[in-house]
């Protein structure tokens, strides 16, 4: 079967920012997900991971919208959501 090619590039950018959150290079993960997010806005892998590299970066408003985008955009394709959950009780909420 063929691959779209925005669905193709969507997945690599994801991989290469979980790759720069493991280098600790979280403003370069962020550039990647905000650019495949303008393929697909409603990705919760994305909306989720995007959160992830917020929080890496210190930047925990941000981490909170995104996270619950993910969160909502999870429940809307009947997906597991218990690390949304985790997320934001125990990482969130935690004092710096």
């Amino acid at each position: 079967l063929p691959v779209r090619a925005d669905i193709a590039n969507r997945f690599l950018l994801n991989i290469q920012s979980i790759a720069e959150l493991n280098l600790r290079n979280p403003k370069s993960a962020i550039r990647k997900l905000r650019f495949a997010l303008e393929i697909d806005p409603y990705c919760p892998v994305i909306n989720t991971n995007l959160a992830i590299a917020y929080f890496a970066d210190n930047r925990r408003e941000e981490a909170r919208e995104y996270i619950y985008r993910g969160l909502n955009e999870a429940e809307e394709y009947g997906l597991d959501t218990s690390f949304h959950h985790f997320f934001i009780t125990q990482v969130l909420t935690r004092r710096r």
